[in-house]
This record gives C-alpha cells, sequence and structure tokens, in this order.
C-alpha cells in the first residue's frame, strides 16, 4: 500500500515546566514511518533523567499516551517511530523528564494519505496506460511501448534487430526484446537515450521522461532500510525471475524488468534487471537512470551508455 504525507507544523505551546526548552522537528516520513528530532536546552542543574517522543491522535500529546524513550548524552537526539496507520493525523512532540517534572516540545502533526490510482492516458500509437500517485507525483504503470514521436514522426529501429551500432554516432532507435511481440503488452520497448531525449518528445502529451532529480524524489520517498526496490518491483515471479527479492510492490509502481539490448546488437537479461532512462547524460556517452535486480530489494541510481536499448516510464507534468 502506497501512502503520501501531508505535513503540519504545530505552533500551540502548553504551560510546560521552565527547567527545559525542546524544539521539535519532524524530517522525514516514509510510508508507515516518521524520524523526529529534538534540540534540547537545559537551563536547571537537574539532571535529565529520560527523553524521547510522544503521540497521539489528539493535540498536545503526553507520555500518558504513546511514547518512545531515546536514551541521548547530547542536547540533540532524533528517532524513527514505525506503525503509523493511514488515513489518520497524528501529533508528536518531544519530552525530557527531571526531579521537576516533564518538559514538552512544540508539537509536530502529519497525516499519511492512501495513494490513489492517477489518470488513464494513451500515447500516439493508441496504446493504453494507468498511472498510480507516489507522494506528489503521478507515474506511469506500464513501460513505455510508442514506436512515434508526439509529433507523430517514427521512431527508427534497424535491421536486423541485432545490428551492431559501435559505429553509430547517435542513433535514434526502439527495438522489441529479440522481435518477440508478445514481450511488447508486458515489458514494453527498448530506446536509446538519443531517442529518449530527442526535442519531438518520446513521452506522450502532458508527461516526460523523468530527471534524475525527479527519480531521486521518488526513491527518497519510498526509502526505508534500504528497500525502495521491494516497493516499486512487481510481485511474484510471472515476469521477474526467482526469487524477485522482498517485491511487495507497495507503491503501485508495479516494475517490470524489460531486460536490455547492448550497442553489439544483443539483447540480455529479461526478466532479470529492469533499467529506466532518465532525461540527464552523466557524460557524452552516458546518461543516467534507475536500476532494479531480481535479487535485490534494493534501486540504484545508475550511468550506463546512451547507445543502449533500456525501457522508460514517464511522470505526469505538474
Amino acid at each position: 500500500m502506497a501512502l503520501i504525507a501531508t505535513l503540519f507544523n504545530g505552533c500551540k505551546k502548553d504551560s510546560e515546566p521552565p527547567f527545559a526548552v525542546l524544539t521539535t522537528t519532524l524530517n522525514k516520513i516514509t510510508q508507515s514511518t516518521a524520524t523526529f528530532s529534538c534540540d534540547l536546552f537545559n537551563n536547571d542543574v537537574a539532571k535529565i533523567s529520560e527523553t524521547g517522543f510522544c503521540w497521539s491522535t489528539n493535540h498536545n500529546p503526553l507520555i500518558s499516551d504513546n511514547y518512545v524513550t531515546v536514551e541521548s548524552y547530547l542536547d540533540q537526539f532524533t528517532y524513527t517511530i514505525p506503525g503509523f496507520a493511514p488515513n489518520i493525523t497524528y501529533y508528536v512532540r518531544s519530552y525530557a523528564t527531571n526531579s521537576k517534572g516533564v518538559a514538552y516540545g512544540n508539537e509536530q502533526s502529519f497525516t499519511l494519505w492512501m495513494n490513489t490510482p492517477g489518470p488513464t492516458f494513451t500515447d500516439i500509437d493508441g496504446n493504453n496506460y494507468t498511472s498510480v500517485k507516489i507522494g506528489t507525483q503521478i507515474w506511469m504503470v506500464q513501460n513505455l511501448r510508442t514506436t512515434k514521436y508526439r509529433n507523430g514522426d517514427l521512431i527508427g529501429t534497424t535491421s536486423p534487430d541485432t545490428l551492431d551500432l559501435r559505429s553509430e554516432n547517435a542513433p535514434k532507435c526502439q527495438w522489441i526484446y529479440k522481435g518477440y511481440d508478445d514481450k511488447v503488452a508486458i515489458y514494453g520497448r527498448l530506446y536509446t537515450w538519443y531517442a529518449v531525449s530527442d526535442s519531438r518528445n518520446i513521452a506522450p502529451s502532458g508527461w516526460h521522461v523523468p530527471s534524475s532529480s525527479e527519480w531521486a524524489t521518488l526513491i527518497d520517498y519510498l526509502d526505508e532500510q534500504f528497500i525502495p526496490g521491494a516497493k516499486l518491483k512487481e510481485t511474484g515471479t510471472t515476469h521477474w525471475i526467482t526469487p524477485n527479492t522482498s517485491a511487495n510492490n507497495s507503491s503501485g509502481f508495479t516494475a517490470l524488468p524489460g531486460g536490455w539490448r547492448e550497442v553489439s546488437g544483443a539483447f540480455n537479461f529479461i526478466k532479470y534487471d529492469g533499467f529506466w532512462w532518465s532525461n540527464n547524460e552523466s557524460s557524452a556517452v552516458e546518461a543516467w537512470g534507475l536500476r532494479m535486480f531480481y535479487d535485490s530489494s534494493d534501486s540504484y541510481s545508475t550511468s550506463i551508455m546512451k547507445k543502449y536499448g533500456f525501457s522508460v516510464r514517464c511522470l505526469k507534468d505538474n
């Protein structure tokens, strides 16, 4: 299940013991956790015996509600609280105790909202797509399948499919994996980065090939104990080879491993390896993209030769 966070900065202050001033900061939200930090100033000689965070579904939570103790010998402490449910607003405060009582920090609140399906749309070839909202972004759920740019011009291919492109300067090509027509509906087509970056635009109207920073936004939102790939990959081993490590597709992204076409013309690793282009080059001959493997729960930002053929996912324009 994929979630989106709506944040609020609470400013209300309670009547608090005077021995300490605490500033509560909400640092990061994932699909089910929230990370908070606290800056603590102790203006009393009495030693602070305990610090932590407390939370509730009501304003001004107390340690008599839910709380976690965070051991700290410094004037700052941080903790990631797990287990928040969707569609509920939570209120969180830091706290400290000493012999005089309890001091609370300012209140922070947030709500985790379930993702909703995005719009359906069609490319210039008439291929239909669905989409999903992940965080603040709306992503295509299928790999791109178009054979034309947005203006109707054909995206070239090679004859034969295995033609060596090492002597080509900037080949703008697309292919079906090994020419297997039945693979297109599932895994989409493979494109060189030169086709992806062409000004005629490979993406359907209203959509675009994501930048590296937009991929990073997606991964940062899903990142929890280094398992964003697990949340992106389609579940099961019908389209991924076993073991498809930890795949749960909780984001709804439904990543599918289309493999790749090498510069030499060889097609490899369908069902094993997925790579999706960004619109950013890393050098004169390479460009960035996002990669996932059948035996890993993580995802990887990777730079690969622009002449390779890889998958494309599009992101809705703002």
